[in-house]
């Protein structure tokens, strides 16, 4: 068994954390050697190593996500160009919210490798008949409002995509939040294609420790772009680091983590795979803001009834209880970081961890996405969807306008062709955007030169990470 992982029959976990951050050379996570102490980072990290796309076919190994989101469009595109980079092809999106609208919808659908469920009257149909509703585990969070109720809606996700999922051959499912991104670290290529072929086959689920994201200010917008810092796992630090620090790190929060802290997981898909919760699988065969989005009284009792985690009680009830400016009080005293000194003493002792990966490929997808005269899907013809109401939704006058902006954009393209810079990994907006040799040719300078520019912002931060964990070290 390589150094960094840690097996328990028939289940394993990786060293590699889930979260947000951003690229380098060397994929390292540089804070480690200000910490007196063994390094913390991940099995398999060397300096270095020049950062590459993963591609969709490497190892064999076919991926494929599975989440709910209320998110924009622009905020899922970015999201799935991340997460393409890494190696996963298909994504099953369980749409609700701002990404439950026709035209979202409808966007989302020529993206490839994404399946768009609606909660539609055949969805409710379908989960209502689930077998999920027999698991006795899950009982307790039956007929119960807010994250409960969530709670139950992603299993019954989960087990549709796994139906999906077995058609579609997938080797590797993992249920996934569009808030959250994968950092294989710890891998040379940057690829969680990599990671999951590395296990043996009698190995039928991998978990992945989560980090947390730490904002330095009360002003961060998003938080894949902006923050990067990052509270380390505890299954990553020192027993005596934790400790020592918990009480400092805690600030007054219930938990260590104010969300989960048992990671998520990735499952073979094989007969008899069903979901076990949010963040684990299991095999029967084999061993927006609270006061907006929720009904419950501001009480403790019904807290207590409408929350699972203690500190999504807590952010209710402040939510629900205290002015404007108090609440952004108490959210600067629980979740801001702006205490240099402290940060420093948690980046030192290894509880603290700065990820720049995820930040600079996020940055650099949407500034590709942003200058790209093809725009993706939007430079397309909306398909039919599939539901006639939602059809309806779609107006004349809608589908009069798309016609329009796209003849005009058709002139566009024929009169500034050498303009024309399709997106990195959008093999369809790729082919909508050649119309000559020349364009093909102006297109692969442009994705080279976006490459070279991620590679040399990433050292940049390099030499920052290194000047920021001297002065720690010194200090």
């Amino acid at each position: 068994m390589p150094e960094g992982f840690a097996t328990s029959d028939r289940l394993q976990y990786s060293q590699l954390p889930l979260n947000s951050a951003s690229t380098r050379k060397g994929l390292r996570e540089e804070p480690d050697s200000s910490s007196g102490s063994k390094p913390h980072h991940a099995a398999g990290q060397q300096s270095g190593v020049e950062w590459r796309p993963a591609g969709t076919d490497l190892q064999g190994q076919k991926l494929a996500f599975v989440g709910m989101t209320s998110e924009s469009y622009d905020q899922i595109r970015v999201w799935l160009q991340y997460h393409q980079t890494l190696g996963v092809s298909l994504f099953y999106l369980f749409v609700d919210g701002q990404a439950a609208r026709p035209e979202v919808q409808a966007q989302l659908m020529l993206l490839p490798g994404v399946t768009v469920i609606a909660r539609d009257e055949e969805l409710i149909e379908r989960q209502a008949h689930s077998r999920i509703w027999n698991e006795t585990w899950l009982a307790a969070f039956f007929h119960k409002p807010c994250n409960h109720e969530l709670f139950v809606r992603q299993s019954l996700n989960m087990e549709i995509a796994i139906e999906m999922a077995t058609k579609d051959s997938v080797d590797w499912l993992l249920h996934i939040d569009t808030d959250e991104l994968m950092y294989p670290g710890g891998n040379d290529g940057f690829s969680l294609q990599h990671v999951l072929a590395a296990f043996a086959d009698d190995v039928d689920t991998v978990v992945f420790p989560n980090y947390e994201s730490l904002p330095e200010s009360d002003k961060v917008h998003d938080p894949f772009t902006e923050v990067t810092l990052f509270k380390r796992n505890y299954a990553h630090v020192l027993s005596e680091s934790y400790f020592k620090s918990y009480h400092t790190v805690a600030r007054g929060n219930p938990n260590y983590f104010i969300t989960y802290g048992n990671g998520k997981s990735a499952a073979r898909v094989r007969p008899g795979l069903r979901p076990n919760g949010a963040h684990r699988w299991y095999n029967y065969f084999r061993a927006p803001i609270r006061r907006d989005r929720c009904d419950c009284a501001p009480t403790e009792d019904d807290a207590k009834r409408c929350f699972i985690l203690p500190f999504d009680r807590s952010a209710f009830l402040a939510a629900s209880l205290k002015t404007d400016d108090e609440l952004l009080d108490w959210f600067n005293e629980r979740l801001v970081w702006n205490d240099q000194a402290v940060v420093t003493e948690m980046l030192k002792n290894g509880l603290f961890v700065r990820i720049f990966a995820p930040q600079i490929l996020v940055r650099g997808f949407q500034a590709m996405n942003t200058q790209t005269n093809v725009k993706g899907t939007q430079d397309m013809q909306l398909p039919v969807l599939p539901d006639p109401e939602m059809n309806h939704k779609l107006t004349q006058q809608q589908q009069q306008q798309q016609q329009q902006q796209q003849q005009q954009q058709q002139q566009q393209q024929q009169q500034k062709q050498q303009q024309t810079v399709p997106s990195v990994i959008q093999p369809a907006e790729v082919k909508a955007a050649i119309v000559d040799n020349t364009v093909v040719e102006g297109a692969a300078q442009a994705v080279q030169q976006a490459a070279d520019s991620v590679l040399t912002t990433a050292k940049d931060a390099s030499d920052a990470v290194v000047a920021e964990v001297k002065a720690a070290a010194t200090a």
